[in-house]
């Protein structure tokens, strides 16, 4: 057992160059502009809702940097897979056929922490770093960060010791310079190769519970995680995502210190004004009879410069007032668009999705007047750099085969330079497809108090990537009406067997002149979805009026809709909808599904040969993003249950289709 000394404090150093005097004011900026705390729902938020993230918790941590042998192997044995099952581009598939694996951690390098017990120590600052958070200007009470958990782990074992170098507001940095010295081995003594060693980082990994094919190398995911440049004590210890904290090489130190200088530097210059915006809406058919709401019908990218950042508090859960997050930059230049005649700006809320994935955050959804459809929709990113398409930035810093333009200081150099980091050096870190500044971590839980040069929102299309059996909106003209159908073919084998019409139908209302009765809270089946619970053949054989029961039969139905029953008789109370287009499904399920939805509101369990996301044969990717399911470490599992609902991308319910019937019944006011 050794006696450490835990957590030397080397603050003697700070200590005398404050003494010397000096005209440095270390890390200090202007405060930021703080607006009032959000009490009503602004409009640009679509959901009235108050977040509330638990205050305990569980966090998963691994130590140490993992080897990952499969994304090794894939760089090893490019090509070789079949060419007609992803234009030959080798795979996880191919790795597990080879016997290739990613073993587990090893023994006592991969555990579990309880925030009530990070909370429980370090609110006796047992390291001089303060009772609490170390960071108390941006966490509330009880709020920790991933740098808080390292304090943590640094007072309750033996076998890791930190030091901190110089403090946060000193460092030059906007974060704390510190060394970690670390028994690796467990044999009592610190490694000789890990004693002050002053490139401990950390991975982060988001958990996506059931959709296990976003987690595969053949993905671009590192068994570790996702290499980063974020602030370790500027990031919430979410309960929701894995960290690994490690030791990188001297190189990716470097890079990370060059991001985090370059942003202190520029805010001291500029203060909390975003340098640039961009975004970069879809292509939109030059065929279409209804043009975007600004007239355009081709692809167009706006930029915006100069735009004021101000902090709107939109998680005071979590962080305390004054604190610069993602969502706060995207909010400043939704209005700054908006104002510009670029079109509506808007978040939404996600919740627990339909895959059992506990997000918890404010997401985009609308940007210049468009909005999210299903698996087409907004990405957000921060950038250093000017055009986050073309030119060297930190957004393609991880490739697959990354290049890594930078000298062993970090700073960008030519792609031809002799000055560039060894070859090896950088594969070995920012190979794979997500990091430097390109991570999993949404808007309204990254702290920006140091502002990026470029913040981005792009139109994507995952639909490519997943390649699901459904896509059921296309792109439409003006991006908010409903009235494209969806040729669905029902039948199980999917060989144009059973086609059938899917359609949104417009609910009657007082304006209709129709003269069928209106439902209203006389009705004594009011707010209750599904009208077949009563209006059926058993109940009332003659069926509608002494007559068959309607049907949409010209769409290829012979059972009722509610949503056709509406088109008729009204909504029967139905709340109006929140300004989503598609895949209802992901979010309304759970606590969040709709009661008496028919098949909607029904569970199943997909087993076998019925997972068609195990089978690449008849469920191709698109080549560079083949998305075989994989265990945690990255090595190929496949399904063997999903859980779905009646509506998912790979079925549809016959009585409420979503999105059809939804948007029926609850039309975006």
């Amino acid at each position: 057992m050794m006696n450490f000394n835990k957590v030397a404090l080397t603050i003697a150093l700070a200590l005398s160059v404050a003494a010397c005097g000096s005209d440095n004011d270390g890390d200090s900026v202007q405060a930021p502009v703080v607006e009032p705390p959000v009490q009503e729902k602004p409009d640009y938020i679509d959901v009235a809702v108050s977040p509330q993230a638990p205050m305990d918790g569980t966090v998963q941590v691994r130590l140490g940097a993992y080897q990952d042998n499969i994304t090794s192997w894939l760089h090893e044995n490019p090509g070789i897979g079949d060419p007609d099952k992803g234009n030959g581009k080798t795979s996880i598939k191919n790795a597990a056929d080879a016997g290739v694996v990613n073993q587990n951690w090893p023994e006592g390098h991969a555990f579990n922490v309880e925030i009530a017990d990070v909370d429980r120590v370090l609110r006796e600052n047992p390291d001089g770093l303060g009772a609490g958070s170390y960071r108390p200007d941006i966490f509330i009470e009880g709020r920790y960060s991933v740098f808080d958990v390292l304090r943590y782990l640094a007072v309750t074992r033996d076998d890791l010791e930190l030091t901190i170098v110089k403090d946060h507001n000193e460092s030059g940095l906007g974060t704390p310079l510190y060394t970690v010295s670390w028994d690796q081995n467990g044999d009592g003594q610190f490694d000789a190769d890990e004693v002050d060693n002053e490139n401990w980082h950390f991975r982060l990994f988001a958990m996506g519970d059931e959709f296990t094919r976003a987690i595969s190398n053949s993905q671009g995911f590192h068994a570790g995680g996702e290499l980063n440049y974020m602030r370790m004590d500027e990031m919430w210890a979410n309960p929701n995502t894995r960290y690994n904290l490690q030791p990188f090489s001297e190189y990716m130190t470097a890079r990370r210190h060059w991001v985090q200088k370059t942003q202190v530097e520029r805010q001291k210059e500029r203060g909390f004004v975003l340098q640039q915006f961009e975004a970069d809406s879809p292509v939109i058919d030059q065929n279409a009879t209804e043009l975007a709401p600004d007239g355009r019908t081709q692809k167009i990218t706006v930029k915006l410069h100069d735009v004021p950042v101000t902090a709107n508090n939109h998680r005071p859960d979590i962080f305390q007032p004054g604190v610069i997050t993602g969502m706060d930059i995207f909010v400043a230049a939704g209005k700054e668009s908006e104002a510009q005649g670029y079109g509506d700006f808007s978040y939404t809320f996600w919740n627990v999705l339909h895959t059992g994935a506990e997000v918890g955050n404010y997401a985009v959804t609308q940007f210049l007047g468009i909005r999210n459809k299903g698996l087409r929709g907004w990405l957000t990113y921060y950038v250093e750099g000017e055009d986050y398409q073309t030119a060297a930035e930190t957004n393609r810093d991880v490739f697959f085969e990354p290049s890594c333009n930078w000298n062993a200081n970090g700073e960008p150099v030519a792609a031809d330079s002799s000055d560039k980091i060894p070859k090896e050096a950088c594969f070995e870190e920012w190979s794979g497809t997500f990091g430097g500044t390109l991570i999993h971590i949404m808007s309204d839980i990254a702290v920006h108090n140091y502002l990026p040069e470029n913040a981005v929102v792009r139109y994507g299309n995952q639909y490519a990537s997943w390649n699901p059996d459904i896509e059921s909106r296309q792109y439409d003209a003006d991006y908010t009406s409903v009235t494209e159908t969806l040729q669905y073919d029902y039948s199980v084998a999917k060989d144009g067997s059973d086609v059938r019409t899917l359609r949104a139908f417009k609910a009657a209302d007082v304006t209709s002149g129709s003269n069928a009765p209106l439902l209203n809270e006389a009705h004594f089946g009011w707010n209750i979805a599904d009208c077949t619970l009563c209006h059926n053949e058993e109940k009332q054989p003659l069926g509608h009026g002494g007559h068959n029961w309607p049907t949409p039969y010209a769409d290829g139905f012979d059972n009722t809709q509610p949503a056709y029953c509406a088109s008729c008789h009204g909504t029967n109370g139905a709340p109006v909808g929140h300004g989503e287009l598609d895949t209802c499904f992901w979010c309304h399920d759970g606590d969040l599904e709709g009661k008496q939805h028919g098949e909607a509101s029904l569970k199943h369990q997909v087993t076998g040969d019925d997972i068609r996301a195990n089978d690449l044969d008849r469920y191709g990717n698109i080549p560079n993003y083949q998305g075989y399911p994989s265990d945690a470490l990255g090595n190929y599992k496949k399904y063997e249950s999903v859980t779905t609902s009646g509506n998912s991308n790979y079925h549809l319910g016959q009585t409420f289709p979503d999105p059809f019937s939804c948007l029926s019944c609850h039309p975006n006011d």
